[in-house]
């Protein structure tokens, strides 16, 4: 094989081999359970993007050997070394499902941060002593793996000829409303911290709306969540049964085990609060984001709309795609997370006001029974500021998410009042988890990054409120208790259980019980934290 020959080998599975993040994404459907499904002008981006890399290290590679000079030689070295971290990166976070905040969570930030430092260093040594030996090593796996070039194109190929509907969502049928039925509204705002919304509120954030919510009905002081995991959570909540494990199967299912058992089921077949209601002859609907639920439970709503992250340049044409993939580049980096901010900040607040809308118009359909919204807020990206306002210069934070939040309940509030179905609805708002500790050690909770709750200090709690219909009388439930109740709560409201406050404090008390996720001394503990 001529020199030629072997660098353009060489050059082509190099530049494949640094897109293998957007390949997996689009040839492994498990990938992209939490993506929109791909359109054709995606593999073809990707597939040019690699054939325009491919070209530019093929003409560096022949300048480079035109120079024959030392540095010219060390220093390509050198952006080879760094290209090879693209595909290591990608085979850490999606391989090996080793993203940065696992390892985080896993290791802590200081020891992950020495790693790092030390494994830089190593790779620093490596190449400025042993460049040659190094390159060379390098390049002969590079080449071994070319074949890897053809094989992924030829599965883009395929699938891009059998391209699946964006949302594979059928609705279930409607039903004839019922006049005079309970109806509920249930709200989960995503990562909403019990702590920082009511226990250690900073003085100078206000909250009104939680705080209206809190005097008109019923607030659970110590509710604990199943999960620390949104994956495992939600399972959980939708079905009342607390999740050990949830594993993506492909991008339209998701197989999940509960506590107790070894074996993994489909999510998509197991009861679901939306399936109870409509056995009950309720209509139903889900607005929500980060989970595909209308591909997993398309069979039990009567309306979805899941708002799912698709590609960065999906607004535009194959050029955009083709720039998004090579800015990707840059994001896949180690750490480079942190220059797509921008980019995630403006998709976060698109994501959001087309939840809104999508949410408003399902709250306040009378022919709904049963309405469940899953708020991609106060989760990071933070896009709101304390001041009351949009923050994409990257002022935002987790209490301007928070207050985001608030906000946003006043604005369903008000749409619900103007529809007439505010005060005849139930409403149940919580949250899948609090703050974590990866989001903490990677962000800081505010701009001038001051820290309320330290790592040993995580509060698991999250904040549960029931507003019940046609009663405005505040209630404190003290005792431990697990959200998991939440699907069989509601259901016991939609069946006309519940319908006074005392009721609605009887059945907790009667129903709740100690379930795995919550703190082993919440099954005897009164209040953890003091509420102002």
């Amino acid at each position: 094989m001529n020199q030629l020959r072997r660098d353009l080998i060489f050059s082509l599975s190099l530049a494949n081999l640094c897109f293998l993040r957007v390949w997996i994404a689009l040839v492994d459907p498990s990938a992209r359970y939490s993506l929109a499904r791909p359109t054709r002008k995606e593999y073809v981006a990707v597939m040019l993007a690699v054939g325009i890399l491919g070209a530019i290290l093929f003409s560096g590679l022949a300048l480079v050997r035109r120079a024959q000079r030392p540095l010219v030689w060390w220093l390509a070295r050198c952006i080879f070394a760094v290209l090879l971290l693209l595909p290591l990166n990608a085979v850490r976070i999606v391989s090996l499902h080793l993203a940065m905040p696992t390892l985080v969570d896993r290791f802590g930030p200081w020891v992950l941060r020495g790693t790092v430092a030390a494994l830089g260093l190593l790779c620093a040594v490596v190449i400025v002593r042993w460049s040659a030996a190094f390159a060379r090593m390098a390049a002969i796996v590079v080449v071994v793996l070319s074949p890897l070039a053809p094989i992924v194109f030829a599965t883009g190929m395929w699938r891009m000829l059998h391209l699946q509907p964006q949302s594979g969502y059928v609705g279930a049928s409607p039903l004839t409303p019922q006049t005079g039925r309970p109806r509920v509204v249930w709200l989960l705002f995503d990562e909403l911290d019990e702590r920082l919304a009511f226990v250690e509120r900073p003085a100078f954030l206000k909250l009104p709306e939680l705080d209206r919510l809190r005097a008109e009905g019923l607030f659970a002081a110590n509710a604990f969540p199943p999960s620390h995991r949104t994956v495992r959570s939600l399972p959980s909540l939708l079905t009342g049964k607390a999740v050990f494990e949830a594993k993506p199967s492909g991008d339209a299912e998701l197989m999940i085990t509960y506590h107790g058992s070894t074996q993994a089921v489909p999510w998509s077949v197991e009861p679901n609060v939306f399936a109870r209601a409509r056995r009950e002859g309720l209509n139903t609907a889900l607005v929500g984001w980060y989970i595909p639920y209308c591909r997993i439970l398309k069979g039990d709503l009567t309306f979805c709309a899941s708002h799912l992250v698709g590609s960065g340049g999906e607004a535009g044409g194959l050029g955009s795609l083709v720039l998004h993939d090579f800015r990707e580049l840059v994001y896949w980096f180690p750490l480079g997370w942190r220059l797509r901010s921008a980019e995630d900040r403006a998709r976060q607040r698109r994501m959001h006001l087309r939840m809104l809308d999508d949410a408003s118009r399902a709250a306040t359909d009378p022919a709904l029974g049963l309405v469940f919204i899953h708020w991609c807020i106060p989760h990071a990206p933070f896009v709101y500021s304390t001041r009351d306002r949009w923050a994409m210069d990257g002022s935002g934070d987790y209490l301007g998410n928070l207050l985001l939040a608030d906000r946003t309940l006043g604005e369903l509030r008000e749409a619900m009042e103007r529809a007439g179905v505010w005060d005849s609805t139930t409403l149940l708002v919580s949250s899948d988890h609090g703050l974590r500790a990866t989001a903490q050690d990677v962000v800081p909770l505010w701009g001038d990054a001051r820290q309320i709750v330290d790592r040993p200090g995580i509060d698991p709690r999250v904040p549960f409120l029931v507003k019940l219909a046609g009663y405005k009388m505040p209630v404190t439930f003290n005792s431990p208790l697990s959200t998991v109740l939440s699907c069989d709560l509601v259901m016991a409201v939609l069946g006309g259980n519940i319908a006074t406050p005392e009721d609605l404090r009887r059945w907790i008390d009667r129903n709740r019980r100690y379930e795995p996720g919550m703190p082993a001394s919440a099954q005897t503990q009164g209040p953890i934290g003091r509420h102002p």
